[in-house]
């Protein structure tokens, strides 16, 4: 499985629920809290809010929950896009005689982008607790989990930044996967953002554009972005704690792999053999 996540937190609102075809889905929104390490070595709570879809008979079975309920919910996140029709450019009228032609001026198209945990099995997570109020501390310590674990490529070279916190590095990858959509299997790409903090930048800071990564270990989070309008941005990403990258494969032209075939046969007399990369300039990944 290229994607897997696991997340346990409670129903933060009651599900939506909807049918596509003869097919119930409910959409709804796990909430939960980690506990983690911040620059100063000081624990810190960090809530997170995860969107989830879950599909069939286990739709019916999130519809009669009611919020604060708690949940382990286990799938593969995928990265969904909404676009915003109501900015598309307004047609443009015929000019007039001897008038210039007016261009329509460029839009922006993209509304939101949001991380969806697309479910395979949902149940409730058994706690000693009665309440949502007494989750607090030990409880919701121990039931807080966001897991995620993925393979992909990179689309572009890895950046680095340093800031007060110390470095992070970034980049986005595009993670292939099987989906069972519209009767039929298809290959579906998600590009997803990943983040990186403390000792896993030196793991992945040499990575170039192409080049296999895996996430062993990470989270889904959600960046929020206030513009002086008061407008607000989302930026759904993975931050792995945990990563590594894979070989770098390079296609060879056919008369390179026709001269490597001679090679292999003893019979190479004259045979060019391909240039090897020497990774010069190659080692660090350029600042952003």
């Amino acid at each position: 499985m290229r994607k897997f996540a696991t997340i346990i937190g409670t129903l933060a609102a009651a599900a939506k629920l909807e049918a596509v075809g003869n097919t119930s889905v409910a959409r709804y929104t796990i909430a939960g809290t980690l506990t983690e390490l911040n620059a100063a070595g000081e624990e810190v709570a960090v809530p997170f809010f995860q969107e989830c879809e879950t599909w069939g008979a286990d739709a019916l079975f999130v519809a009669d929950l009611e919020p604060g309920t708690w949940l382990t919910a286990v799938g593969k996140p995928e990265m969904n896009v909404w676009h915003d029709r109501a900015n598309a450019a307004a047609p443009v009228a015929a000019p007039r005689p001897g008038a210039a032609p007016t261009r329509a001026a460029p839009t922006h198209t993209q509304q939101r982008r949001a991380m969806r945990l697309r479910t395979e099995t949902v149940d409730r997570a058994f706690i000693d607790a009665e309440t949502v109020a007494e989750t607090n501390g030990a409880i919701r310590g121990l039931y807080g989990v966001n897991q995620v674990a993925m393979s992909g490529r990179l689309t572009d070279d890895i950046k680095v930044k340093d800031t007060n916190g110390g470095a992070f590095a970034y980049g986005r990858i595009a993670v292939d996967d099987r989906v069972f959509k519209g009767g039929q299997w298809t290959t579906q790409t998600d590009f997803i953002d990943v983040k990186l903090w403390r000792d896993a930048v030196a793991m992945v800071m040499d990575g170039k554009k192409g080049q296999p990564f895996t996430i062993v270990t990470g989270k889904m989070l959600v960046n929020r972005d206030r513009d002086a309008e008061g407008n607000v941005t989302r930026f759904p990403y993975v931050e792995a704690s945990l990563a590594f990258l894979g070989v770098r494969r390079e296609r060879r032209s056919e008369k390179s792999n026709v001269d490597a075939n001679r090679l292999d046969q003893g019979g190479a007399e004259g045979a060019q053999i391909p240039a090897q990369a020497t990774g010069v300039g190659t080692e660090a990944p350029s600042p952003f």
